[in-house]
């Protein structure tokens, strides 16, 4: 009877650790395929940030040439005086908001 009760025990431990290793194994794979979609998306994140600053850089050089393209049409069409007079008015009112911001 001893043995008989012996080997159900062990037959019982068995399954028990084999269950418990399925559940972690089952657990781990689920964790891996976690990991991996939120690595999937932080790529998929990081290519679409990367984009939108070269847009913003690309718009920021168009901006920059069309306002050095509006500067020079002004000094060309204004009396020098007046084109210095409005150009220190422009820098003290970004000093003013700049000094706001920051």
């Amino acid at each position: 009877m001893r043995a008989f009760l012996n080997a159900w025990l062990r037959r019982w431990a068995e399954a028990s650790l084999r269950e418990e290793l399925h559940q972690t194994q089952e657990r781990f794979i689920r964790q891996k395929n976690i990991c991996e979609n939120m690595l999937a998306e932080s790529q998929r994140q990081a290519g679409a940030h990367k984009q939108k600053l070269k847009t913003l850089a690309r718009n920021h050089k168009k901006n920059v040439s069309h306002s050095e393209n509006l500067i020079k049409a002004l000094r060309d069409r204004m009396p020098e005086d007046l084109f210095l007079a409005v150009a220190e008015h422009v820098h003290a009112m970004e000093a003013k908001a700049m000094s706001k911001e920051g």
